[in-house]
Parts: structure tokens; C-alpha cells; sequence
């Protein structure tokens, strides 16, 4: 027996609900070559899927998208791999469609509601919350709309919702397996415009950069926002990401043998609730240090940060300068 359903279902896989015809066949031919005909018959019964939809309640699509970040929140705790970025940006996403699909069941939505809600999404207008964005993106609003890879993003989104409900049987199929997520080769050029001359002029203003940082006080030591002068200046000159930058630790500025300086990008920290993050494992890098940051004296600001009295671990926190500001030495 054993030997012929080797042989006449080999790489089959049979669901004994699904599969009756398949598995009547067998037993026949088993029988037939038993000499004996089985006494239990196999109840003819509908699909284990159909029977579990037709007696769940219907759900909509907020309970459906609750329950997936929820998921995705808890599996990722579980695995150590949340990323509160990544975290926010899909709770973010979600957040939008389930304003978008406000009151709606999910067996109400299909192939054609689908289509339309990537229409929309890809109307969706830059720097709006999703409140207000969800009704907006229905129509002709005639604001500038988010790039390529926010609108992706989205509709990733949507499509993990529905990818979740069906695996949780909520729904017999997936109407937004017709939304193309697929990242093209080149595609997020687009998505990004070089800054011009003039708006370069406007952030960096020459020897007036970095006034703004440093309040008029009456004392002899001045404070000023070393975050709000450092940062873009390390942003223009190395191009890492903010979130990079924002993070440094004084200890991820290094020399190397060479005598040149280095921002070590990585999770590493003696501190364990510094909370360091990065997009991706490549990520981890190393960057050298412009010369023209180190010109401006970005290393004098390191120096002094480690010989600071609150001996703190990260680079950017409020901190005390002298009265003469290093905003001074920069030059058109």
C-alpha cells in the first residue's frame, strides 16, 4: 500500500477535508486490492476554511489592523529585533488606512476597492497627519504629494493587514495581491531633490551660521544648542543620517594609526540604555571626518565634551562654550 501511494502521489500534498475525490480514489483502490470495501465512509463535508469563515463573526478592518501591529510589535520583542523607528513608521502607516478604511468590514473590501486605495495613497498630500490625509487623498486637493518610498511603504502596509487576515482565515482571499510593492532599480532617485545653492545659502549663512544657537545671556559662560550646530554641519560634510548622528557617543570618535580622525556608525555603547540603533546591519561603518569639520573645530567640541565635569557619554547634550563662538570661524 505504501508502495502505491509512493508511486501514484509523489510530491502530493492531500488535505483530508479538501481532498476527498483524491482520497476516495485511495481507499477504493485499496479496497479493491484488499478484497474488502471499508465500512466508514468519509463524511461529506465542506473545507475546514469555509466552515471556520462562515462561523466567525465579521471583523472590520481596524480590528484586523489593530491585531497585526500588535503582532508585529509582540513578535519582535520576542526575536529582540524591534526597532522603534521602523516601529513608528509602520504603526504610522497603519494608522492611515485604518482612517482610510474607517466603519469598513473587511469582506467588504476587494479587487476594485483595492485599486482605488493605492490611487489614493499615491495622492497622498506631504505633511499631513493621517486624519486628515485619509479624506484628502479621495480627491483633488492640489498639494504636493509624499514621494515613492513613503507611498510604498503604505501600501506595504496594506498588504501585510490583508496578509495577516488571511492567514488568520478572517477573509477566503487577499484582494491587494494586485498592488505592485516592488522596489525598481533607480526609483528612489526620484523621490529625492539635491538641494539648490540658495537653499544651502539659507542653512549655512556664512559667518552668521549658529548665531541663532547661542542665547544672549547675562553671564560670564554662555550655553548653546550643540545639536542644533553640529548636526547639520556633520550631515552636510559626512552624509550620514540624522538618526546616526544624533546618537554619537564620544567614544565613536576615533584616530587611527594614520593620525586621521573617524565617526565609528554602530550599535556598540558602554552605556546599556543608550537605546543605538541603525536601519540596517550594513550600516555599521566607518567615516572619516572632513577636514573642514575638524577646520571649524569639531574635535576642539570633542575634547572638551570628554573633559566636561558631568563626564557624559554622548556627543550632543547642552554644553558649556566659552564666550567666543566657534560659529565665528566659519567663512563664506
Amino acid at each position: 500500500m505504501l508502495r502505491y501511494m509512493g508511486t501514484q502521489y509523489r510530491g502530493a500534498k492531500l488535505d483530508p477535508q479538501a481532498d476527498l475525490a483524491a482520497i476516495t480514489a485511495l481507499m477504493d483502490e485499496i479496497d479493491n486490492r484488499c478484497h474488502h470495501r471499508s465500512s466508514f465512509p468519509l463524511p461529506q463535508t465542506e473545507p475546514a476554511s469555509t466552515m471556520q469563515l462562515q462561523s466567525q463573526p465579521k471583523r472590520t478592518f481596524t480590528q484586523a489592523a489593530d491585531d497585526y501591529i500588535e503582532q508585529y510589535r509582540s513578535n519582535r520583542e520576542y526575536d529582540g529585533s524591534l526597532r522603534g523607528s521602523s516601529y513608528d513608521k509602520t504603526k504610522r502607516a497603519v494608522a492611515f488606512w485604518k482612517y482610510y478604511f474607517k466603519g469598513v468590514r473587511l469582506d467588504e473590501i476587494d479587487i476594485t476597492v483595492c485599486r482605488r486605495a493605492e490611487r489614493d495613497c499615491r495622492n497622498y498630500p506631504k505633511n499631513i497627519d493621517s486624519d486628515k490625509a485619509a479624506p484628502m487623498c479621495r480627491e483633488n486637493h492640489g498639494l504636493k504629494t509624499t514621494g515613492v518610498q513613503a507611498t510604498k511603504t503604505r501600501l506595504k502596509s496594506l498588504r501585510n493587514i490583508f496578509a495577516h487576515a488571511l492567514k488568520h482565515q478572517w477573509i477566503p482571499s487577499d484582494p491587494t495581491s494586485i498592488i505592485d510593492t516592488r522596489q525598481r532599480r533607480g526609483s528612489s532617485d526620484t523621490d529625492k531633490e539635491p538641494f539648490t545653492i540658495e537653499k544651502l545659502q539659507a542653512i549655512f549663512p556664512g559667518s552668521d551660521y549658529g548665531i541663532d544657537f547661542f542665547p544672549r545671556q547675562a553671564t560670564r559662560v554662555r550655553q548653546y544648542d550643540a545639536t542644533k550646530f553640529w548636526i547639520p554641519l556633520i550631515a552636510a560634510f559626512i552624509g550620514a543620517r540624522l538618526g546616526e548622528i544624533i546618537q554619537l557617543e564620544l567614544n565613536d570618535t576615533k584616530q587611527d594609526d594614520s593620525a586621521t580622525w573617524h565617526f565609528h556608525i554602530t550599535t556598540e555603547s558602554d552605556n546599556e540604555d543608550s537605546g543605538k540603533e541603525l536601519k540596517t546591519v550594513s550600516s555599521r561603518r566607518r567615516v572619516p571626518v572632513h577636514p573642514q569639520l575638524i577646520e571649524i573645530g569639531l574635535m576642539d567640541f570633542v575634547k572638551e565634551r570628554q573633559q566636561h565635569s558631568s563626564k557624559p557619554t554622548g556627543l550632543f547634550d547642552h554644553y558649556c562654550l566659552p564666550p567666543r563662538p566657534k560659529g565665528a570661524k566659519i567663512t563664506t
